[in-house]
């Protein structure tokens, strides 16, 4: 069964759980806490790890900022919600 899960990185955004055999990139089946279920479209996965010997991956829902887009903002952030200034924002260091 599909769930949902919150990511730890960004508590906003929601991602699905589930077994290595059901979660895949397309349009896959969630079952809510209530029950009902939905359809929703993934756009990649993790890599498998196991749950009680079955293996299981987290599913996105929306693209993932690069890894090195990741690496410069801290967690929690989105590269449109950093306040912080870009490196282009900087005059060079002349060494």
């Amino acid at each position: 069964m599909i769930q949902f899960r919150r990511d730890k990185r960004d508590p906003e955004r929601w991602n699905v759980f589930g077994p290595a055999t059901e979660v895949r990139v397309g349009e896959v089946t969630i079952t809510k806490k209530s029950g009902e279920t939905q359809k929703r479209r993934v756009v990649g996965v993790s890599r498998p790890f196991d749950v009680d010997g079955v293996p299981h991956v987290y599913g996105y829902l929306e693209e993932r900022p690069k890894r090195e887009e990741r690496a410069e903002q801290p967690a929690g952030e989105t590269a449109e919600a950093s306040s912080e200034p870009s490196s282009a924002d900087y005059d060079e260091i002349p060494f």
